[in-house]
């Protein structure tokens, strides 16, 4: 994690053994956080009604009672400046897929080494995207909006830029690049907040007057 903190993290799972042995893999290697917990969405919201100030949350992707998904809207809708980092026993596509789709900042595996764990949460908390599958390192990152002169775009989202400008369709550019339908989506509707533009021809146009259109990378 940065070294900025300390970071104020929320882990909401219904397994007291897997949040007490994240929450000290946290404390252990990125001391200056603070870590609260919450076996369901009922008690992350309580917390939230308590005044909790949150700069992460971590949220387990099947619970009783509501669902990680669910639990996802509910806490994006109250917190939309505070990303949710989805965790899970399985990493299967169309669970990260919709993760992604719904609002995530990243998808970890239950599996993954606990110092990628942290590596993946130091990205996410510096404005990307993460998807951690197992015990690999972080994939793709995909960084927020920010201000530097390309726009605050990624490789892979000028390479979606790219694409935008040459009028190739979402599943075009998933064949292109390997990746689901629903992940570009994701990468779209990023490259189009962070260029402040509304649809994908503005963002053509955007692109040219940054000086990102051209051939994507192979």
């Amino acid at each position: 994690m940065s070294e900025a903190g300390p970071h104020r993290i929320l882990v909401v799972d219904d397994h007291p053994i897997y949040r007490d042995g994240l929450t000290a893999a946290l404390r252990r290697l990125a001391p200056a956080c603070e870590v609260r917990h919450a076996g369901s969405v009922p008690e992350a919201l309580a917390a939230l009604d308590e005044g909790a100030d949150l700069d992460l949350i971590l949220l387990d992707l099947v619970m009783p009672g509501c669902d990680g998904l669910t639990g996802l809207g509910i806490l994006r809708a109250r917190l939309p400046l505070v990303p949710v980092v989805i965790i899970s026993m399985d990493a299967r596509d169309a669970d990260i897929d919709r993760a992604l789709h719904n609002g995530a900042s990243g998808f970890i595996a239950k599996t993954a080494d606990h110092t990628v764990l942290v590596e993946a949460l130091r990205q996410v908390l510096n404005g990307e995207v993460v998807t951690v599958r197992g015990t690999s390192a972080p994939q793709a990152p995909v960084v927020a909006p920010g201000g530097r002169g390309d726009g605050g775009l990624t490789p892979r989202q000028r390479d979606i830029v790219h694409m935008l400008a040459d009028g190739a369709s979402n599943k075009e550019m998933a064949k292109r690049l390997g990746i689901s339908p629903a992940t570009v989506r994701v990468h779209v509707s990023d490259v189009l907040r962070a260029l402040g533009v509304a649809n994908r021809t503005q963002a053509a146009v955007a692109a040219e007057r940054l000086g990102l259109a051209g051939k994507a990378r192979s």
